[in-house]
């Protein structure tokens, strides 16, 4: 949002598969030449949303040492805002399982930590290295 807050900007994730899927259906009917174009543009936008969301697990990964809280991890990232960091970097790093909870029956615990699981710890080296993959 704007300092004044009039307004505020919201990111909706979109499965890859699902995008294309509704893409195809709206395009239908559209004549071949605008079917590629969109086809084109769609691309374009997931695969930069892709990229934006690895950047932010590198970022966290490259971050994460040993066993870790979540407010020790937004402090390290520099990331002030709860639901920004759970919603950008911490759901995607455990879905993609690069990163896993210390107390799994209990995610809502006061005592919850994160570390790194082999996946995780195979990124890391290479976001370290600076030979990331894209």
């Amino acid at each position: 949002s704007d300092e004044d807050r009039i307004w505020f900007l919201t990111r909706l994730p979109v499965h890859t598969k699902t995008a294309i899927a509704v893409t195809e259906q709206v395009t239908e009917q559209v004549p071949e030449q605008d079917k590629n174009l969109r086809r084109e543009e769609n691309d374009n936008l997931t695969s930069k949303q892709s990229r934006q969301m690895s950047e932010h697990i590198e970022r966290l990964i490259g971050t994460l040492t040993g066993e870790m809280k979540r407010t020790e991890l937004q402090a390290a990232l520099g990331v002030r805002h709860r639901p920004h960091f759970l919603q950008v970097y911490l759901q995607p790093a455990l879905a993609g399982g690069f990163i896993e909870m210390t107390i799994p029956d209990k995610p809502n615990s006061p005592r919850q930590s994160y570390r790194l699981t082999s996946a995780g710890m195979m990124l890391a080296r290479l976001v370290r290295s600076g030979d990331t993959p894209n």
